[in-house]
C-alpha cells in the first residue's frame, strides 16, 4: 500500500502483513481438535517526500507519530461428543505489541517528544457444556484468564496551560473470571423461539471489578413466526466490558495508578426489534431497529470529553485520568437483503446510526 499512498501523496505510508492458520482433526467419532491462529505485522512511516505539502498534509505530518505493531492469536478447541451434546475445552493466547514515537518536526537528531511501547498478553481457558434435552438446548460455560500488560511511556501533555513531561512504567497482572448459563428452544407449536441467558464477569483489579454481581448481564430474545414467510424478533440484553489497558495502567510520574480505585466495567443495555420476510427459498429481506444505552463510560477529567471520542487516529487510546460517570445512547436500524444462487450468494446491507452523547458529565 506504500506505493498507492505515495502516489496519492498521503502523509503516512503503511505496510500490512497477515497470516492465518486452521487445523482440524477428528480422532474418532467422539473426539475433535481444532487449532486456529491469526497474526499481523504492521509498519508505518511518514511520507516526508511530499513536494510542497498543503496545510492539511503539514498538520498531519506535524502531529502523527510513527506506529509499528505486531500481534498474534492462537487457540485450540477440544470437543468430546456424547449422546445429547458435547464438552468443549478452549485454550488460547493472544499478544499485541504496540510501539509509537514522535520526533519534533520529525527530526531524529532531536530528543523524542513521544515514546510509547506496550505489550498486552492474555492467556484464556474456557469450559463449555452443551446439551439438548426435550427439544431445549442448554449451554453452561466458565472461563478463567490471566492478563499481563506492560507499558513504557514518555509523553508531553498540556495541563493547566503548561506543557509537562509524563514518564512512567506499568506492569499489571490481572486475573479475570466469569461464567454463563443459557437455555433456548421452541414453544407454541414451534412458532416461538425463546432464548434466556445470564452472565457474570469479574477480575481482581479492584473491589468494584472483583464483585461479579456488579457485572450481572441478563439477556432474553424471542423470535415468532407470524406466517411461514414472516418472522418478528425482539431481544433485550445487558453487556459489560473492561476499559482499555492504557486506562487501567495509567500512572503519574511518581508511579501511582491514578485510575485504580475508580475503575469499573463499561456497561451497555441494548434493545432490538426486527422483522424478516422470506420471498422465496433463495431471497430474504430483514429490517432491525436497535437502541443502545451506555453507562459507566470513562471521561477524560482534563478535557471533560468521553474516551468514546478517542481512538480514531494513530495515537494512544485511553491514556488519561478518568472517572466513570459517562453516559450516552445510540439508535438506528439495519436493512439486510440476501440472494442465494446455485454457486454463490449476494448480501446487501444498509445501516443508519445516530450516536448521542449529551448525557455525559464530569464529576471532579
Amino acid at each position: 500500500m506504500q506505493f498507492l499512498f505515495s502516489a496519492l501523496q498521503l502523509p503516512f505510508l503503511p505496510t500490512y502483513n497477515d497470516y492465518q492458520l486452521r487445523l482440524k482433526t477428528n480422532f474418532d467419532s467422539k473426539n475433535q481438535l481444532t487449532i486456529i491462529s491469526i497474526g499481523s505485522l504492521d509498519k508505518m512511516k511518514l511520507n516526508e517526500d511530499i513536494e510542497d505539502p498543503d496545510p492539511s498534509q503539514q498538520n498531519i505530518l506535524s502531529y502523527l507519530p510513527v506506529n509499528n505493531q505486531w500481534s498474534y492469536t492462537i487457540g485450540a478447541v477440544y470437543k468430546h461428543f456424547f449422546k445429547d451434546g458435547f464438552h468443549s475445552f478452549i485454550l488460547s493466547r493472544n499478544v499485541l505489541n504496540n510501539k509509537l514515537y514522535k520526533y519534533p518536526e520529525n527530526d531524529e537528531t532531536q530528543a523524542k517528544t513521544f515514546d510509547y511501547d506496550s505489550k498486552e498478553i492474555e492467556n484464556k481457558l474456557r469450559y463449555e457444556f452443551d446439551i439438548l434435552k426435550l427439544g431445549f438446548r442448554y449451554v453452561a460455560s466458565a472461563n478463567l484468564e490471566y492478563a499481563n500488560y506492560t507499558n513504557t511511556t514518555l509523553q508531553q501533555v498540556f495541563l493547566l496551560n503548561n506543557v509537562e513531561k509524563l514518564v512512567y512504567n506499568t506492569d499489571l497482572d490481572i486475573l479475570k473470571y466469569g461464567f454463563s448459563l443459557q437455555a433456548s428452544g421452541r414453544i407454541f407449536n414451534d412458532k416461538l423461539l425463546t432464548s434466556i441467558g445470564l452472565r457474570f464477569d469479574g477480575n481482581d483489579f479492584n473491589s468494584n471489578t472483583s464483585n461479579i454481581l456488579n457485572q450481572f448481564s441478563p439477556r432474553i430474545s424471542f423470535s415468532y413466526a407470524l406466517t411461514p414467510s414472516d418472522n418478528i424478533s425482539l431481544s433485550i440484553g445487558r453487556y459489560f466490558q473492561l476499559p482499555a489497558y492504557t486506562t487501567m495502567g495509567y500512572r503519574d510520574n511518581e508511579g501511582s495508578l491514578l485510575n485504580k480505585d475508580l475503575t469499573e466495567y463499561i456497561g451497555l443495555s441494548q434493545y432490538n426489534l426486527g422483522f424478516e420476510h422470506v420471498f422465496s427459498e433463495k431471497i430474504l429481506l430483514s429490517v432491525e431497529g436497535f437502541y443502545k444505552d451506555y453507562f459507566n463510560y470513562p471521561i477524560d477529567i482534563t478535557t471533560g470529553s468521553s474516551l468514546a471520542n478517542q481512538g480514531a487516529d494513530f495515537d494512544v487510546y485511553g491514556a488519561s485520568l478518568v472517572n466513570f460517570s459517562g453516559k450516552g445512547r445510540s439508535y438506528g436500524f439495519e436493512l439486510l437483503n440476501r440472494w442465494d444462487y446455485n454457486t454463490f450468494s449476494i448480501l446487501a446491507s444498509y445501516t443508519f446510526l445516530i450516536v448521542l452523547l449529551p448525557m455525559i458529565k464530569v464529576n471532579i
